[in-house]
């Protein structure tokens, strides 16, 4: 049985021509996204064009349906808090002074 929000996000990364970190991001295996793009080549989604895969007009057709179930409306999704450049809590009297060699912006 096929997972059809992970075969949406094969689909968008196809259409978008990226790359498949945010699937592994997902915990998906490099062997999952291979089972993945074969079932999107079975259900002619997906095709290969001069060594490239390329969204078929039933896959175009698919995301624009899908769109509406999977799109993200929860913000936190779409912005990570910046754990990096965290300082601690400093009292009131404070003053903090950054090293300059530490921070990563």
């Amino acid at each position: 049985m096929i997972n059809e929000r992970l075969l949406y996000i094969l689909l968008t990364i196809v259409k978008k021509n990226g790359d498949v970190r945010q699937m592994l991001k997902e915990g998906v295996s490099f062997k999952e996204i291979g089972d993945l793009i074969n079932t999107g080549l079975e259900l002619k989604l997906l095709v290969f064009v001069d060594d490239e895969i390329k969204l078929t007009t039933a896959g175009k057709t698919k995301i624009n349906k899908e769109w509406v179930n999977f799109k993200s409306t929860n913000k936190a999704d779409w912005i990570l808090p910046d754990v990096k450049n965290k300082i601690s809590k400093m009292g009131k009297n404070d003053i903090y002074l950054p090293n300059e060699r530490e921070l990563t912006f």
